[in-house]
């Protein structure tokens, strides 16, 4: 209940510092979480003053007709359009009005969630070190065995680019659970590797 409180209380003190910083102008929104190749625009305007020039900035720059993105005029006031997003277009956009008033925006643009390098039967030797090879790209990375079992094995390390197993013996044959989240997204993709560990001879 405190818990609920506070975070309550965090979120009027947030809208009394927006409504500050903004006055009369409002964005569309003021918060985006896009992949890359991505295609939108955001608004700016104040409803209530027709008449007031908005211009936008965006973290290189002033914005126009002719940079990247770029800025529109529509019923819905001053936008920008992004086109195929990249990485580079994250950062803060602010509008700003003749009045001096401004509203902020800001974007963070995502690399696709993905699996490099990760193919699903591998083969190591009894004895050696085994490397279960999992590299993600754009997010995290997590591991387990099937069924969400949590890997506790002391002689099991997760690495850069995988799972080292020491000393590697047959018992260490069977599937593990390479899990790539994107926190920003939410989106989850998985990997299941079947490990197989082979006599030596």
């Amino acid at each position: 209940m405190q818990e609920h409180i506070m975070e309550h209380n965090h979120v009027q003190c947030f809208n009394l510092v927006s409504e500050i910083v903004q006055g009369n102008l409002i964005v569309s929104q003021d918060i985006a979480v896009k992949v890359v190749n991505s295609t939108f625009f955001v608004s700016c305007n104040n409803p209530d003053n027709s008449s007031v020039v908005l211009t936008w900035s965006g973290p290189r720059g002033p914005l126009s007709h002719h940079t990247r993105p770029k800025v529109q005029t529509g019923s819905d006031g001053t936008r920008i359009l992004f086109m195929s997003t990249t990485l580079e277009d994250s950062g803060k956009y602010v509008c700003t009005s003749s009045e001096k008033e401004r509203a902020e925006f800001m974007l963070t643009v995502e690399a696709p969630l993905e699996f490099m390098d990760t193919a699903i039967e591998q083969k190591a030797t009894e004895g050696s070190d085994a490397l279960v090879r999992c590299e993600v790209r754009g997010g995290q990375r997590t591991w387990s065995y099937v069924d969400n079992e949590e890997i506790t094995d002391p002689r099991i390390q997760i690495i850069g680019d995988g799972l080292l197993i020491h000393k590697a013996n047959r018992k260490d044959s069977k599937i593990y659970i390479c899990k790539a989240v994107q926190p920003n997204t939410g989106t989850i993709k998985e990997r299941r590797i079947k490990l197989t560990i082979e006599r030596e001879f």
